[in-house]
């Protein structure tokens, strides 16, 4: 039985234009990657493309997997190389397992908006008529906007983030508040 392992441990990884790329060699999810003497690379793994390819001459060395060769040759190879790497052909329990592992780093920030800030909307239904006057007179002494959206800006005016929250918050100049944001990357 052939053990695989992806080499995200050691560092014999790239990047290009698919992403992240990792050598498929010799070793188990619970033992890690065999020493790099004894490693043998058998293929690819492409991270962020959720994608394994394997070298099928490598692997029928090293297992009972045969495939057909030749141009008149018809081996069904894709489905005797899934027999082989799954299990399925004796009816043993699948050979094949795996493992995901995602790092999702994310940072907090506060926005604090305070009671005389955002009070008034660009929204176009909050005035009427050709001289943008306010639509309701409450709306010039006391008025109740909702806050939806956050944008994260950098020095140059440039939007990085939009957060959108949950629910509207009411805003009024008696009202003030602190919006948490959650920004994963």
């Amino acid at each position: 039985m052939l053990h695989l392992i992806d080499s995200s441990d050691s560092a014999t990884s790239a990047i290009n234009e698919a992403g992240r790329v990792y050598d498929v060699v010799s070793g188990s999810i619970t033992d890690g990657p065999m020493s790099t003497a004894d490693a043998h690379t058998y293929g690819q793994v492409y991270v962020d493309q959720g994608v394994i390819v394997l070298d099928p001459t490598d692997i029928a060395a090293k297992t009972t997997y045969t495939r057909a060769v030749g141009s008149n040759a018809f081996g069904d190879n894709v489905a005797s190389f899934l027999r082989a790497i799954t299990g399925s052909a004796n009816n043993a329990i699948p050979k094949f397992t795996a493992r995901n592992k995602e790092e999702v780093k994310s940072t907090h920030y506060f926005v604090r908006v305070k009671n005389q800030a955002y009070n008034y909307s660009d929204n176009p239904t909050f005035v009427s008529g050709s001289d943008a006057t306010l639509r309701y007179a409450d709306f010039k002494n006391n008025p109740n906007t909702y806050i939806t959206t956050v944008g994260m800006f950098d020095d140059a005016d440039n939007c990085l983030a939009i957060a959108k929250l949950s629910k509207p918050l009411l805003k009024s100049f008696s009202r003030e508040a602190l919006i948490k944001v959650k920004l994963e990357y």
